[in-house]
């Protein structure tokens, strides 16, 4: 049984995933220690999204999926502890997966420790790319088409795109 206050998140929760295509491209809720109480408990409430900073199962990856949302692994991916969670990482579809800085937390190695960058990123897409067993271009070129699909109005204002516009 949920507690009140697990309740009205819920709730509130479901209502942010009704309004999501009126106006935004995604949701992102935080996948980091919420398991599955980070997902939506209606089926019916799907709407794309993103599981942020997740560190989940596999469980609830697939639950996540099934319910719309891409996997984003943030510089946790790195950490000399997180070979449960690069497992993980190995199973999502290509076509659902993201890497995110969660600037300013969870710098990679070396910098763990200190501020996070978006210029970090390639730090975490070569650990990922190495759990693909594919290039880090490659896997770079696939999570940035992932990123394009799912935000298409943040896509559309990239440089290479002005003539789109």
């Amino acid at each position: 049984m949920l507690s009140p206050a697990s309740s009205h998140l819920t709730r509130t929760f479901a209502v942010v995933l009704l309004l999501t295509p009126a106006v935004m491209a995604a949701v992102g809720p935080a996948g980091r220690g919420g398991g599955e109480s980070s997902l939506p408990l209606e089926p019916a409430l799907q709407a794309a999204g993103v599981m942020h900073c997740f560190t989940e199962s596999w469980e609830v990856a697939c639950q996540a999926m099934d319910l719309g949302f891409y996997i984003s692994f943030s510089g946790i991916l790195t950490f000399k502890t997180a070979q449960d969670l690069r497992e993980v990482a190995a199973l999502v579809p290509m076509d659902r997966l993201l890497i995110e800085t969660d600037s300013p937390y969870l710098a990679p190695p070396p910098h763990r420790g200190r501020r996070n960058e978006p210029a970090y990123t390639a730090l975490t897409a070569a650990i990922g790319a190495k759990a693909f067993g594919m290039s880090a271009e490659d896997f770079a070129a696939a999570t940035t088409a992932n990123f394009d699909r799912l935000f298409a109005k943040a896509a559309a204002w990239r440089p290479e795109n002005e003539a789109a516009r």
